[in-house]
């Protein structure tokens, strides 16, 4: 009988202890989702290509496959501050490349606005 009671407090302890495994796995797993919204604020210092400009066709191209969040919309402004255009994008699908022409908004200095749900990064653009 002693080893029935034995065997039953042994499982009971391998459960236990699996629990509790987990539960710290589930912990790192938010410690990285906590990386993922700082990324928005790392991107605008990055040198990458997620957002390019061809400043010859005057197009403004962003690759959501190379960005580590989900964006909500983009916002165009001018100098002033006025919101020259504005789209959402949360329904696109995550392999999109955004292309959007700047030529409509004359020559000038702009500023590109992308949001996501948590946060915003600002890219400055020439329309030469």
């Amino acid at each position: 009988m002693q080893r029935i009671y034995g065997g039953l407090v042994l499982l009971l302890l391998l459960v236990g202890g699996t629990t509790l495994n987990a539960q710290t796995a589930a912990k790192d797993d938010f410690s990285s989702l906590a990386e993922i919204t700082t990324s928005l604020l790392d991107l605008e210092a990055d040198e990458d290509w997620s957002i390019y400009t061809d400043t010859e066709n005057h197009i403004l191209y962003v690759d959501f496959a190379k960005l580590n969040f989900n964006l909500n919309d983009i916002t165009i402004r001018n100098k002033a501050g006025e919101i020259l255009f504005q789209d959402q994008l949360w329904d696109l699908p995550v392999d999109t490349i955004y292309e959007l022409d700047l030529a409509p908004f004359g020559k000038g200095a702009y500023s590109v606005e992308l949001r996501s749900f948590t946060d915003s990064v600002i890219r400055d653009v020439e329309v030469e």
